[in-house]
């Protein structure tokens, strides 16, 4: 049957259970059962057997299933006199080489290195140009001060063509010294030199000006502009009030933003002090709670009001000759949450009647109607190694 929840299809590969793996796929869906199996192999081959079994009974459909095995690699040419041409042509190719092998000449460079001069942290150059070109047994060595460079990720070297190089990214004065370039082959060998001068930088940056008079005066006309700004700003003209007194929406719904502002002055005033209270106290710390003064004016901001956020917000600016408040008082009306009624009530009882007639209880679900059987049996197959 179709839609029965105790029916159990089950796979067999000569008697035993198929073994679990990503090569096979099992399919049951609407009464269809299917086995694939990806990139057949010869081992694959053999009866294979489906049992579907529920309380009523089961049933058995079985097939056979042949696999072509390949040939592992084909060794065999079909294009002989192609094959003859191919090694004719690697034969000619292998003695060309061997001939190019061999040492002609010492070594010899035919451009000089010349001396370098950088600042701390800069980067340097070498390079030079070497002759015989095709010699594989030529080597080239890095010398600083008679003694082989360690290896490093500051360093790069190139031998390439005849063209020898060395680059260090960034230098520092323990890079000073002698650098020499080393070749060698079977017939001799040859060395070139040159100098590498890293200035310094423990002085930093050249602090000395070539107009001493006018940097005299510049410092001096900076020096009184400070003393002028910071009189100006130290000095305490008034005590602190309110030109606009706090004020903001103060009836609000539970889960609505609140938001009150007002102006302070005096304006500039370093020594004004700005606090905001709840009830006398101050605000707590939250995300919720926002406060900014800036240019004069002040805010709060409260988002996602409570019911228990009601009560009696105060701002208090302080400086050195008084204090002021201001305050006001904040009511929150408290939310009904969820509406569990329905506004159609006539809509919701026909809802609920058709429902009631869909509805199966668990033991009409459960209920065998007839006992498996196969409407369309497996069939034999020959397939060649590695298809689906």
């Amino acid at each position: 049957p179709v839609s029965d929840p105790t029916l159990k299809v089950e796979w067999f590969l000569n008697g035993q259970p198929i073994k679990q793996g990503s090569r096979f796929r099992e399919g049951v869906d609407f009464g269809f059962v299917s086995l694939d199996i990806l990139q057949v192999q010869a081992e694959d081959a053999g009866q294979y057997s489906c049992k579907a079994t529920n309380v009523l009974g089961q049933a058995v459909c079985s097939c056979n299933l042949n696999v072509k095995s390949r040939e592992t690699i084909i060794k065999d040419t079909m294009h002989e006199s192609a094959m003859q041409q191919i090694n004719y042509l690697e034969t000619q190719k292998t003695m060309q080489t061997q001939e190019e092998g061999f040492t002609t000449q010492e070594p010899v460079f035919t451009a000089q290195m010349r001396d370098v001069q950088v600042v701390e942290g800069a980067p340097a150059h070498f390079e030079a140009k070497l002759i015989p070109i095709g010699d594989p047994k030529l080597k080239v060595e890095w010398l600083m001060n008679g003694k082989a460079i360690e290896a490093s990720n500051r360093m790069s070297t190139l031998h390439d063509f005849g063209f020898v190089a060395m680059d260090l990214k960034y230098t520092r004065p323990s890079d000073s010294g002698r650098y020499s370039i080393r070749a060698y082959n079977a017939l001799g060998e040859a060395t070139i030199s040159a100098n590498l001068k890293v200035v310094s930088s423990k002085g930093g940056a050249d602090m000395e000006s070539m107009h001493g008079d006018a940097l005299e005066k510049i410092a001096y006309l900076e020096r009184s502009k400070a003393k002028m700004e910071m009189s100006e700003e130290d000095a305490c003209h008034t005590a602190p009030s309110f030109s606009a007194q706090l004020q903001g929406k103060t009836q609000l719904i539970e889960g609505q933003n609140a938001h009150f502002e007002c102006r302070i002055d005096p304006y500039p005033d370093p020594t004004l002090k700005v606090e905001w209270l709840f009830n006398g106290k101050p605000l707590p710390y939250g995300n919720r709670w926002r406060a900014s003064y800036d240019f004069g004016f002040a805010a709060l901001d409260i988002l996602g009001c409570y019911a228990q956020d009601s009560g009696t917000y105060t701002i208090r600016a302080t400086n050195a000759l008084g204090m002021a408040e201001s305050s006001v008082n904040v009511k929150i009306a408290s939310g009904q949450g969820l509406l569990l009624d329905s506004d159609h009530a006539e809509a919701l009882q026909k809802i609920k009647y058709l429902e009631s007639k869909h509805q199966k209880t668990a033991e009409e679900e459960l209920s065998t109607p007839e006992a498996p059987q196969f409407g369309h049996p497996l069939r034999n197959a020959t397939i060649e190694e590695g298809q689906p």
